[in-house]
């Protein structure tokens, strides 16, 4: 969202502040360091990646060149990772509108809520696009979207960021996905507690995770 935005300081901050290292305790107090001393940078920085970001700064003052240093593959995965977050937020604008409100099963995520509907939704469309500035919606998507953008403060303009070596895509997503080849075993007994294997297979780019939180709500 900060790229959205053209804030290529916070962009920059966020990767930082996202990064986890349980294992791995020199590049966990680098992040520490650099996050502690921001923006002046004056610590010495053992990470080979991480020195090539904050000397990119020391010697440009450039926040877009900065950002640009950050290894390609995770720039495009923190974009696909947002423009998901969108995409799911429309979705679950799509099925409060088929099912309303009553009908609907909200279990808590790592970051916001999962919707599922407690009947059979019938009459949804089967897909609906990912946003990006060139996309070109259709009817049932047009209204959504705009409540999304308006909410994260957000137009649809502001997703062309070829300036930062990034970009968005268009293409459609199924809406709902039934696992397929499915069983489910009966249960084991594990000390107090009782243990269920379930078996299914996904389209690439779908999660188990997800079925799991359909089937036992948690």
């Amino acid at each position: 969202k900060y790229l959205i935005k053209r804030d290529y300081e916070m962009a920059v901050k966020q990767y930082f502040m996202n990064l986890r290292f349980i294992n791995n305790k020199s590049k966990d107090n680098d992040k520490k360091n650099i996050l502690r001393t921001w923006p002046t940078f004056n610590i010495k920085v053992n990470d080979y990646e991480f020195k090539k970001i904050i000397n990119e700064y020391k010697n440009t003052k450039s926040w877009i060149k900065t950002y640009q240093k950050i290894p390609s593959y995770l720039r495009q995965m923190f974009i696909i990772a947002y423009q998901s977050y969108l995409w799911n937020e429309c979705v679950k604008l799509l099925i409060k509108e088929k099912v309303g409100k009553d009908n609907i099963e909200v279990i808590p995520y790592s970051i916001d809520e999962l919707y599922f509907s407690k009947i059979q939704i019938k009459d949804i469309p089967k897909t609906f696009q990912t946003i990006s500035q060139k996309i070109s919606s259709k009817i049932h998507e047009s209204k959504i979207i705009q409540k999304v953008l308006d909410e994260e403060k957000i137009s649809i303009p502001e997703f062309k960021i070829y300036k930062s070596g990034n970009f968005f895509k268009t293409h459609e997503r199924e809406v709902i996905i039934y696992p397929k080849d499915f069983e489910l075993m009966k249960p084991i007994k594990d000390g107090l507690t009782y243990s269920i294997v379930a078996k299914f297979t996904l389209p690439k780019g779908s999660y188990a995770t997800i079925v799991m939180k359909r089937l036992f709500g948690k």
